[in-house]
This record gives structure tokens, C-alpha cells and sequence, in this order.
């Protein structure tokens, strides 16, 4: 993009501070999550692995 004039240069900064918000706003929704969700999903691995190491452990017995 080429700035040719004081008016092409606002629009590129008003643009870009546009971005960067929403690029801000997108980071500390994606914190938000991660805190949210960190322990609940580790949870349903561990549980995930022992229902399929005790699912394993059955067939291969019987």
C-alpha cells in the first residue's frame, strides 16, 4: 500500500491501530480460554488414558 498524501496515512494508522486492538483483544480472549479450560481438559486426558489403558488391560485378559 502506497501512501501518497496526509489523508492515506490516517486511514493506514486509524487501519492499523484497528488490528493491533483486535489483535490485543483476541490475545487476552485466548488467555481467558486457556485459564478457563487448562484444568478441565487435562482432566478429561488423564481420565481418557485410564479408560483406554483399563479398556486394553480387559481384552487382552480375557
Amino acid at each position: 500500500m502506497e501512501i501518497d498524501n496526509d489523508h492515506d496515512f490516517r486511514v493506514y494508522k486509524v487501519n492499523l491501530k484497528s488490528i493491533i486492538k483486535y489483535q490485543q483483544f483476541l490475545i487476552r480472549f485466548v488467555d481467558d480460554i486457556n485459564k478457563l479450560l487448562s484444568v478441565p481438559i487435562a482432566l478429561l486426558m488423564v481420565s481418557s488414558v485410564t479408560m483406554i489403558c483399563s479398556s486394553l488391560y480387559v481384552r487382552t485378559t480375557q
